[in-house]
């Protein structure tokens, strides 16, 4: 609540960002860095590793990546999990659970 307030929204709004159902714009964006005291890219989750913009992006992935998208909560889930244990299997550790 209290950060809502500082970047002047509301609570929704902010779960909104939280949970990925909204994407904040370049305005939102700095709002949150400034009530945060985050550079942006703390607030993106870039980091100090560039290592993955190197390269360009797959395009082949992003379509895939966009189709998902637009798949149902529960569809979305399910893939993520296959993603989860293929990733897994190959001994590479999962970023986040699918039930954040």
């Amino acid at each position: 609540m209290e950060l809502a307030k500082k970047i002047g929204t509301t609570r929704d709004v902010l779960a909104g960002y939280e949970s990925g159902r909204a994407h904040f714009n370049e305005d939102m964006a700095i709002r949150l860095c400034l009530a945060l005291k985050v550079s942006a890219d703390e607030l993106l989750g870039i980091g100090k590793n560039l290592e993955h913009l190197e390269r360009p992006p797959n395009i082949r992935l992003m379509r895939r990546m966009h189709l998902i998208q637009s798949l149902s909560s529960l569809d979305q889930k399910a893939v993520i999990r296959t993603i989860d244990t293929l990733l897994k299997g190959l001994g590479i550790q999962q970023v986040e659970s699918i039930e954040e």
